[in-house]
């Protein structure tokens, strides 16, 4: 795994975090149904779950989530009634997200059927997401 990649989860994961308002890993944990000592297991490992920290943030520009541009959350979701700059998630970053996930499924341990169904689905929420 590149650093760079690396580098990259780290940073999803700590504005995973600023947009789920949680300071801590176990808060992180939480609100994603796993244990604090996954998310420190994935410090740990530099390599996060991607699909599973998109699927819980619903409000989140996955442009910025993914790449840091735009604003934090969609403005659907904005409660406020000022004007906003937001960056609905493009084409690009749907593909990087797409690529750097299908490239870890690719190198699992698991049968070609369980690896297409997890790219499927990681298609389908990163597509639903683009589609709002």
């Amino acid at each position: 795994m590149s650093s760079e990649n690396s580098h990259n989860d780290i940073i999803i994961l700590e504005r995973a975090k600023k947009a789920l308002n949680v300071s801590t890993d176990t808060e992180l944990g939480d609100i994603l149904g796993v244990k604090g000592s996954a998310i420190a297991n994935w410090r740990a490992r530099e390599s996060i779950n991607l699909g599973l920290i998109i699927s819980k943030c619903e409000s989140v520009n996955l442009n910025w989530l993914i790449r840091g541009q735009g604003a934090i959350h969609l403005k659907e979701y904005d409660n406020t009634n000022e004007p906003s700059n937001i960056n609905y998630i493009n084409e690009d970053a749907i593909s990087y997200s797409v690529k750097f996930q299908s490239d870890r499924i690719k190198k699992l341990p698991i049968d070609p059927e369980e690896k297409l169904n997890l790219l499927t689905t990681l298609i389908d929420i990163l597509e639903e997401r683009g589609g709002k």
